[in-house]
């Protein structure tokens, strides 16, 4: 009977052992390594040589181990500075992607770029090119790079991230810390994430894929090998990989890019109301059958003018969908109508006395917030761009002080920093308040083209922050 039992343990060990080979060949049939040849042409890495601080900067090191990190850590992409060399260039580390090799169009974060001074676009074949920024935008955080006098470059097929579920695989391509076309893998964790990092998308893809500093800009591809996302950030309490990466989704890099390339900066219309998410407590209120509206946002203000005026939306309007997508919440909202181009005509359903209906309207650019008493500046540092006076109509009159920037001039200097946005609000130059475009001329008496200048600015997203211009 022993014997019968160990000859039968024997049999089970010696039949399972094919099947796992077998497991494992069927495994190795599934590799990625044909889709990654193809894609990795199109990832390139950045050196972006900037004046001042950033957020892959080198690091100010005890005497006795900076010798050892200048020796070893250049292998690794990092750049260590003594106390004395801070005030000098630094290099910063990125990732981008070719979306356009006859044109040479490069893909990016813009926070990889402001202030950049020298931007070299380096091939997973060791070519080396300059690069020229064509445009950029900080509340999605995408920038356009152009490869100048280039030849035989890929590019990357863009997916559309709209078809993407939790669970997909996904691949994010990068040079994290100056490890070049570093390959890693996962899964989307979660979709329409909002991160608060000071921008605006609120729509971010989030994948446990590891990303790391240097992955900023770099492709996050599907199965098929197609671009479904652009890295920006990661979730992290030490600067390292936990698990937690987020990608603003193609479908928003083929919008946003288009304008950055064509006009410099990307436009948004917007529908000109307030809202606030629709709560349970306000469901029961309004008396409306349970299940009848789980989400949506109700409008709680309309500026005169607007689009939503014009359209006829009314004040305790609960939108509940655009173009027969659901509206959760506020932020699905904004999601929905950021997508839209400017001049596109699109359908909201609301729920208005209990009764659904529908209202087309047209995503317009509030002309009239930016053409108020508009002029440009005689101060040296602020050449290139233009104010007006805060209007009537805009959101903010009345609730804050200041100037706004209705222009600025993509071939300035200011415009290749990337400091500073349409939309913003100047309260302050050097100290002094700014409340009316003809405070320009007084202030710009009393400041020297050989000293920074102080701005305090307000942004759109309502964090403000001070900025010293040379």
């Amino acid at each position: 009977m022993r014997l019968f039992f160990k000859n039968f343990i024997f049999l089970l060990i010696f039949c399972y052992i094919p099947n796992v080979l077998a497991g494992n060949a069927v495994a190795t049939s599934h590799s990625i390594a044909p889709v990654l040849n193809k894609i990795l042409p199109s990832v390139v890495n950045l050196s972006v040589t900037k004046k001042k601080s950033s957020d892959i900067e080198g690091l100010v090191l005890d005497p006795s181990i900076q010798k050892f990190f200048e020796e070893f850590g250049q292998h690794f992409g990092f750049k260590f500075r003594s106390p004395e060399q801070e005030e000098k260039s630094i290099q910063v580390l990125g990732s981008g992607v070719i979306i356009d090799s006859k044109n040479g169009y490069v893909i990016t974060n813009h926070h990889v770029i402001v202030e950049a001074e020298e931007i070299t676009v380096t091939l997973n074949d060791n070519r080396s090119f300059t690069a020229k920024l064509l445009g950029s935008d900080k509340e999605t955080d995408l920038a356009v790079l152009q490869i100048l006098d280039f030849s035989n470059l890929s590019d990357c097929k863009m997916g559309d991230s709209s078809l993407l579920q939790v669970g997909d695989f996904v691949v994010a391509i990068g040079n994290p810390f100056g490890l070049s076309h570093t390959v890693t893998s996962g899964i989307v964790s979660a979709l329409g994430r909002a991160i608060s990092d000071g921008n605006n998308i609120g729509n971010f893809i989030q994948t446990d894929a590891s990303i790391n500093p240097g992955n900023s800009g770099g492709a996050l591809i599907n199965f098929n090998g197609e671009l479904i996302g652009i890295n920006s950030s990661i979730f992290s309490t030490n600067r390292g990989n936990i698990g937690i990466g987020f990608a603003i989704p193609s479908n928003m890099v083929k919008l946003v890019s288009s304008q950055l390339i064509t006009k410099g900066i990307f436009e948004r219309g917007r529908l000109g109301i307030e809202v606030q998410n629709i709560s349970p407590e306000m469901i029961e209120a309004l008396d409306l059958p349970k299940n009848f509206v789980t989400g949506g946002s109700i409008v709680t203000k309309i500026e005169p003018g607007s689009p939503a005026s014009k359209a006829g939306l009314q004040i305790g309007d609960i939108v509940i969908a655009v173009d027969g997508v659901n509206i959760k919440n506020n932020l699905s909202l904004s999601n929905a109508i950021a997508s839209k181009a400017i001049g596109e005509k699109t359908t909201l359903k609301i729920l208005r006395n209990k009764k659904i209906q529908e209202i087309n309207i047209q995503i317009l650019k509030i002309e009239s917030i930016y053409k108020t008493n508009t002029e440009t500046s005689s101060i040296e540092q602020l050449k290139g761009v233009y104010f007006s006076n805060i209007s009537s109509e805009h959101k903010l009159y009345g609730k804050i002080e200041g100037i706004l920037i209705s222009k600025i001039d993509q071939s300035s200097k200011i415009a290749k920093l990337g400091v500073l946005n349409v939309g913003d609000i100047i309260q302050s130059i050097n100290q002094e308040k700014v409340k009316s475009v003809s405070d320009l001329a007084s202030i710009s008496k009393k400041t020297s083209s050989k000293k920074p200048v102080l701005l305090n600015i307000y942004h759109e997203n309502g964090s403000s922050r001070f900025l010293a211009l040379k």
